[in-house]
């Protein structure tokens, strides 16, 4: 059979452009001025709404009349486009798939699909819209490689996986636990909310449908049953005889006509079922076509009429715990509410006169509700859900008839902001809730009355009628006063205080929303959602993707061979499958199986180029993994084209993966390439520090911790997290809710450099990957990158053991090596093999370092083999004078002789590194001495240091963000005001500082335009890993310590006797500086012997061991001694003693950093003379009696 979609049409010429995401708007103003120059019209199909809705305006702009038509358009809506449409008022449309079924407009001279279709068969008959009235028409695909990946994501997007079945499986056996009952009523909305390991997006807008849909699959494998909802009215309850009677009082109340319409079809439905059993509220809104919302209004109103007797039942689930009891809760939630929204009108008063919008990041948002409540920082009584809750609430409908609106539009804006539209004025929402609150207070008083005389339960099921819970309301003079429909007001209580989980509601809660009535039985929850129950959807799946493929495959072809791309049209409705696949797709099939392009898996496995990385990427989706990697292994590549790979390639939903850094800067570089790899779909890949991810567990922010004056406990912050997803908090009252709700559906999490964890880092992933958990479907899937052999921060408490442990730690853990060395030569390989093969312990003592084997061929020396006449290459052990003024001068000979040899060599590529910062003080001044720029990147004391934030720089920046706290803040704008400070202060490297968080932030974001209170967070989370990422022109120097993670062409190692050489620490290190170095390595030996690790180093093949030229004589023009002073050592109070109008506060604002001062006699002068301060009492200079220094902030 052939298919009829449109492409045998003789009338029909198709053409595919190729064209990229930034031309095709541009292309497609172009065409349809070509196209429609003689009349006519047009339609422009687009892969998603907003893509539909930026298209329409710029047609429009353009100058050609464009609807815009999609889905989620009101149906009154889409009737009148179409309809202007079909009458020639609109020439084009452009509009998402949900557009051309029925519409057969004869002149449509041109289709165009601005996005490639998931599949042949859609294309066609999309294009078929064109040349009704068989003139000539024309089919044009824009195609840019990219679209492809999107159709791949909108596919997975609209997908359930295995997992969402199990999430949705573990919140039924909850549910049916909590309730104590086989059978339970629950929305939708409320089931996921509660499976918070599922990959459904509760905000989206298929988000019911999904869990529907999974409900009927769960039935369908016979997990549960779902019945009809048995919330039934009585034919008992009718206070009137016969249904005419009914209808006249309903016409005699002048109800508007649509809603007289259905309280005369609740009538009939009522008195057409005179059985015993009643009518279910099921029956009675399908039946009726009312929706469940307006179900018990109705019948309220019926009552009032006379009609009925509304005695629906309604259960309620109420706690008696002494401290999370429903009376506590509601109050808890009565003052959060009320803090919630003085701060919201505080921060935008005049909101509900523009509609602006208000951007909330939760965690400052949570610091800054804990101290109005006079609560601790941390209290889990105000928690990021919490307060989300709190918001969402105010964004449901209230009120009644055509005052029935919401509050105020609450939407989410990444994972740690909330974005809101005022609907209605301050003063009466604050008005609304405070009337809510009321309400819901004398109905829980009614429900508590209700409970049994000295139960000792700690919660307990409460039953009574709808009725009891509207008389407890007419009962109360001051609130009856205030309300005009009672029924709304126990309909909006009941579910706010549901909401917010103050009670819980079962039986009856099909009349206030959308529920479905599940029945279980026991013996089937106990069994697990697995593979053979999913295999049939995930077949269906598979269909999709090959689809996809075709379709590109058409696209490509179409763009550079059209001929073939017809072919492939006719072959695709004609051959057999498997036919069809040999012809198009020779050597390609098992492509097929992939969720991505070829080009796409090309760039993420192929180019790697190496069979262990390629195997570590591609592994099976779940297991846990641990890959000890030694130097220059690639083992960040590894992580983040893993990553990429359940992107891309298995379609993993970026919120549930988890990558965890050493520090920012490494968080920072990991994100920048994975965003470099796979673009957009990166978004939302969680790439934090550890103290990053306890911030956003507790719900803390470090701005507003600052501002309360307040230094936040670091270790206090990752115990609180730990104790948080272990069960430890009272924050929520269920331990696995608890955890499931805090990871967010979270099911990847990769860490590292695992070696250098510490204790409570460690307790922190296995909280988080669920370690001690007996659920394996409750774990996450952990691969942790590391390597024992450069363990070298056990003086921070980082412990070896711990990556030693992974296999007993993990079930079923894999080891992989990961042992070929990208970076190094093989004499530089070689020379730190020797250092650290004689080590205590180690993991990979089989598996030595190696170079790649694509280098094997290359000398030994790599490219310095030829450069270097002397030594070709060869690594050379130096034995200098153990005094660093003497090995300064040996150090900068070998840099000139490294510049010498190789002219293509800046400053830029060399870095000495040193045991302590003191053994550089001779080079540093030395090289000012002769000229050669140099920049220390070695981390000085905590205490001399000036955080980020805590400068004037970072405070004026801190005083702009908060000005806007409620606002986007362009990132182009925030950038070019950074630019303008740093132009009038050119040696302020602080304004450096500040634009590269600015840069990083937009980029980790992937927005133009971002929160300014979450970059605020942001900058403070910055402060506390400050980096510059220094000058390509000159010198690096630094501590063994801060050269971990770096490399640079050549290094050159200095051993001022201040190394202590015993203990495995010392050896690690020593390995780790060797293994900075891609092309050269120096490593002085102090005269005399004293280091261990060295004896023997001479006798390595690639090893030279020399001696300098000739013995450098002591130079007392070197010996300068650098100190940083910081706050800690200045008298901080000093300008605060002078009266305002001295002279020494507009002195002290006119210093920037870089000016010269002078410290003499204690005082801090500038070169003017001017004093602007003086030294802290305990600071003590050894040296001359005046010394010079530069401001650095």
């Amino acid at each position: 059979e052939r298919f009829l979609g449109g492409h045998e049409r003789e009338n029909l010429s198709y053409l595919v452009v190729a064209a990229s995401k930034a031309q095709k708007a541009q292309r497609i103003v172009e065409l349809l001025r070509h196209e429609l120059k003689d009349g006519g019209a047009a339609v422009v199909f687009c892969a998603t709404r907003k893509t539909a809705q930026t298209m329409s305006e710029l047609v429009t702009a353009a100058g050609t009349p464009c609807g815009c038509f999609h889905g989620g358009l009101e149906s009154e809506t889409k009737k009148d486009i179409q309809q202007r449409f079909m009458q020639g008022e609109l020439a084009v449309i452009a509009a998402t798939n949900a557009f051309g079924m029925g519409v057969d407009k004869p002149d449509i001279r041109v289709v165009i699909h601005a996005d490639i279709p998931g599949s042949l068969e859609n294309y066609l008959q999309e294009a078929g819209r064109a040349g009704r009235d068989g003139l000539a028409a024309r089919c044009v695909l824009l195609f840019d490689q990219e679209d492809v990946e999107t159709q791949f994501r909108l596919s997975a997007t609209s997908q359930l996986t295995k997992k969402d079945f199990s999430s949705l499986l573990k919140a039924i056996r909850t549910r049916v636990r909590r309730l104590k009952s086989s059978e339970i009523v629950v929305s939708a909305k409320e089931l996921l909310s509660e499976s918070e390991g599922t990959t459904i997006d509760i905000d989206a807008r298929d988000a019911s449908t999904k869990v529907t849909t999974a409900i009927a699959w769960l039935e369908r494998s016979g997990f549960l049953k779902r019945n009809e909802n048995n919330s039934r009215v009585f034919p008992a309850s009718l206070r009137v005889a016969t249904l005419e009677e009914a209808l006249k009082r309903i016409e005699a109340a002048s109800l508007p006509v649509v809603m007289q319409q259905r309280y005369n079809a609740v009538a009939a439905t009522l008195f057409r079922s005179l059985t015993p059993e009643g009518v279910s509220t099921d029956e009675l809104m399908l039946d009726a076509g009312i929706q469940p919302e307006e179900c018990f209004r109705i019948l309220h109103k019926l009552e009032e009429l006379g009609i009925l007797v509304n005695d629906i039942g309604i259960t309620v689930r109420i706690s008696k715990n002494a401290q999370s009891s429903s009376s506590v809760a509601l109050r808890n939630l009565d003052e959060l509410e009320r803090e919630l929204l003085a701060l919201m009108s505080e921060r935008a008063p005049d909101a509900e006169l523009d509609g602006s919008p208000q951007h909330l990041t939760i965690r400052p948002l949570c610091s800054e509700l804990r101290r109005r409540m006079g609560l601790a920082e941390g209290d889990s009584r105000v928690s990021p859900r919490i307060v989300r809750k709190c918001l969402d609430s105010l964004s449901v409908n209230f009120g009644a008839g055509a005052e029935r609106r919401s509050m105020m539009q609450v939407r989410g804006h990444g994972p740690d902001s909330m974005r809101v539209v005022l609907h209605r004025p301050w003063s009466q929402i604050r008005t609304i809730c405070e009337r809510r609150r009321a309400t819901a207070q004398v109905m829980l008083s009614r429900l508590v009355a209700e409970l049994p005389a000295g139960s000792r339960e700690s919660s307990l099921i409460v039953e009574c009628k709808s009725r009891d819970l509207i008389d407890a309301i007419n009962g109360d003079l001051e609130l009856r006063s205030n309300l005009t429909d009672p029924a709304a007001a126990v309909e909006h209580a009941l579910l706010y205080m549901h909401d917010n989980g103050v009670v819980e509601l079962d039986k009856g809660r099909s009349v206030f929303r959308s529920a479905m009535t599940i029945q279980t039985d026991p013996d089937a929850l106990k069994r697990h959602f697995g593979v053979d129950e999913f295999a049939p959807l995930q077949e269906f799946y598979s269909e999709r993707t090959l689809q996809t493929h075709v379709m590109h495959e058409y696209a490509r072809l179409g763009a550079e061979k059209p001929d073939k791309a017809r072919q492939l049209v006719d072959a695709y409705f004609s051959m057999p499958r498997r036919r069809f696949v040999r012809e198009f797709f020779k050597g390609r099939a098992d492509l097929l199986k992939l969720a991505t392009t070829d080009e796409s898996f090309r760039r993420i496995v192929d180019d790697l180029r190496h069979p262990v990385q390629q195997a570590l990427v591609t592994m099976p989706e779940h297991g846990n993994h641990l890959v000890l990697a030694g130097p220059g292994s690639g083992k960040t590549r590894v992580i983040v084209h893993r990553i990429a790979y359940l992107l891309r390639v298995l379609r993993v939903s970026p919120e549930r993966i988890i990558a965890l850094a050493f520090n920012r800067s490494a968080a920072v570089e990991l994100r920048r390439r994975l965003i470099a790899l796979v673009g957009d779909d990166a978004r939302s890949v969680t790439v934090l520090t550890y103290h990053g991810m306890a911030l956003r567990l507790t719900g803390i922010s470090l701005a507003a911790s600052d501002r309360r004056g307040g230094a936040v406990d670091f270790g206090r912050l990752l115990q609180d997290a730990i104790d948080l997803l272990e069960g430890q908090s009272d924050a929520l009252s269920d331990a696995d809710e608890r955890r499931d709700s805090l990871l967010q559906g979270y099911e990847y999490i990769f860490v590292d450099e695992y070696q250098d964890i510490d204790a409570q880092q460690y307790a922190l992933v296995s909280a988080l990957a669920g370690r001690r958990l007996a659920d394996p479907d409750a774990k996450l899937s952990i691969m942790a990158v590391g390597d024992d052999d450069q363990n070298i921060y056990s003086f921070r408490h980082a412990s070896v053991e711990f990556i030693r442990r992974f296999q007993a730690d993990y079930d079923g853990a894999t080891t992989t090596y990961l042992v070929e060395n990208f970076r190094s030569t093989q004499n530089i390989i070689a020379a730190a093999n020797q250092v650290i093969q004689r080590a205590a312990d180690r993991m990979k003592v089989d598996h030595p370092i190696r170079i790649d084997a694509r280098r094997t061929a290359e000398p030994p020396g790599g490219r310095w083999a030829a450069l270097d006449a002397d030594q070709h290459g060869r690594v050379r052990l130096v034995t200098a004078p153990a005094d660093p003024n003497r090995q300064a001068q040996v150090v900068f000979d070998e840099i000139t002789r490294i510049r010498r040899v190789d002219a293509e060599a800046s400053l830029g590529d060399i870095a000495v590194l040193a045991r302590t910062h003191g053994s550089l003080d001779p080079l540093r001044a030395l090289c000012e001495i002769e000229g050669v720029r140099y920049e220390l990147l070695t981390r000085e004391g905590a205490g001399t240091q000036v955080s980020l934030m805590h400068s004037r720089e970072g405070c004026r920046t801190a005083d702009v963000l908060r000005a806007r706290r409620s606002a986007l803040v362009s990132v182009a704008a925030l950038r070019r005001w950074l630019a303008r400070q740093s132009r009038r202060e050119r040696e302020n490297l602080f304004w450096q500082d500040i634009d590269a968080v600015v840069v990083e932030f937009a980029e980790a974001s992937l927005a133009t335009k971002v929160p300014a209170a979450e970059l605020l967070d942001a900058f403070y989370e910055a402060a506390r890993d400050a980096r510059r990422s220094g000058h390509a022109s000159a010198l690096k120097l630094m501590t063994a310590h801060g050269a971990k993670g770096l490399e640079f062409r050549h290094v050159i190692v200095m051993d001022c006797a201040d190394w202590p050489w015993h203990g495995e620490d010392e050896r690690r290190l020593l390995y780790v500086a060797m293994t900075r170095a891609r092309e050269t390595l120096c490593v002085m030996r102090a005269e005399g012997g004293r280091n261990p690790y060295l004896v023997d180093m001479g006798t390595v093949e690639g090893v030279v061991d020399l001696l300098p030229s000739a013995r450098p004589d002591h130079r007392p023009d070197i010996d300068y001694h650098h100190l940083v002073l910081g706050p800690a050592d200045v008298d901080i109070g000093f300008a605060g003693r002078h009266g305002p109008g001295d002279p020494v506060h507009q002195q002290i604002a006119g210093i920037v950093p870089g000016d010269e001062v002078i410290v003499s006699a204690r005082q801090v002068k500038t070169r003017n003379g001017h004093v602007v301060g003086r030294l802290a009492s305990k600071t003590r200079l050894d040296g001359p009696g005046t010394v010079s220094g530069t401001v650095s902030a």
